[in-house]
């Protein structure tokens, strides 16, 4: 595992929606176990002013980023820095959803880099964890480098997070890059088509924005493919538009994993306080 070279990605946006939210900044790092190899990050002008509500967030100001290049020259750079060595990113479809959006059109074909999520790997491996925000792992893992919402800081503290996880694993015998892979299982990868330009979001989803902005739990009554009706309890992490449809993804407690949803198929949803209890089901928060 120490010898395999990966890069670690991260980006700050005006909001959560690739389409008609745009990036503002992009980092990555290259790495071999705790040896930076080599750096990259920019600026980006979104050619759009960014909301209050966001620079309260990430600090990232019109006025910093109106000389700034554009996503369309940024992120083919990243993409030829990043070469083919797997990605690793927390809540990687975020990140993944916006390099998408401003790749889709530019070449004929995805980058084929894997994507491994520090979000899905922390999960497995530290469960005892009520929350598995980067920043909560970063101090928990006692990792030098701590987020701080830009780009490289949280690029350095991913870096740092997954050596942890590293750690780990040598203990359940995973020490090899094909190992691994075989631990981790699916990686995620990049998806044109499922980014479309986004128009605005249904007014009555617009609640579940702010869920994800807060990291809360929302419980949800839920149509599937089978027209069964479900509830769920899930934890909010993106939303994206495919083929006409919004799609949440977010982590089900149900399955304990990754789903989609698909927004039209919620009939009913409410933000979860932390310790609340439905159904019999304890939410940890």
């Amino acid at each position: 595992m120490q010898e395999q070279i990966l890069v670690a990605v991260d980006t700050e946006t005006t909001g959560l929606q690739p389409g008609f939210h745009q990036l503002v900044e992009i980092a990555a790092v290259k790495f071999r176990g705790n040896e930076i190899l080599e750096r990259f990050e920019s600026l980006i002008n979104p050619e759009r002013d960014i909301p209050q509500e966001v620079i309260d967030i990430h600090g990232i100001t019109s006025e910093m980023v109106k000389d700034a290049p554009y996503a369309i020259e940024v992120v083919p750079e990243f993409v030829q820095f990043s070469e083919d060595y797997p990605l690793i990113a927390h809540n990687a479809p975020f990140d993944e959803s916006f390099i998408s959006f401003n790749l889709h059109g530019q070449c004929g074909e995805e980058p084929a880099n894997s994507i491994y999520d520090t979000l899905i790997l922390t999960r497995k491996l530290f469960p005892e964890l009520r929350s598995h925000s980067l920043a909560n792992l970063a101090t928990y893992l006692e990792v030098e480098s701590l987020p701080a919402h830009r780009a490289m800081a949280d690029v350095l503290a991913t870096v740092g997070v997954f050596n942890q996880c590293v750690k780990r694993l040598r203990g359940l015998k995973v020490r090899t890059w094909a190992q691994f892979k075989e631990y981790y299982g699916h990686p995620h990868y990049f998806n044109f088509e499922k980014y479309d330009i986004a128009e605005e979001l249904p007014e009555r989803f617009k609640g579940i924005l702010s869920v994800i902005e807060n990291s809360q739990m929302m419980y949800i009554e839920y149509v599937a493919n089978n027209a069964q009706p479900s509830k769920r309890v899930i934890v909010p992490e993106s939303i994206f538009l495919r083929d006409g449809n919004f799609y949440l993804n977010a982590f089900c407690h149900l399955r304990s994993e990754n789903r989609l949803f698909r927004l039209d198929r919620i009939e009913k949803f409410e933000t979860l306080a932390k310790g609340a209890v439905m159904d019999g089901l304890e939410m940890n928060g």
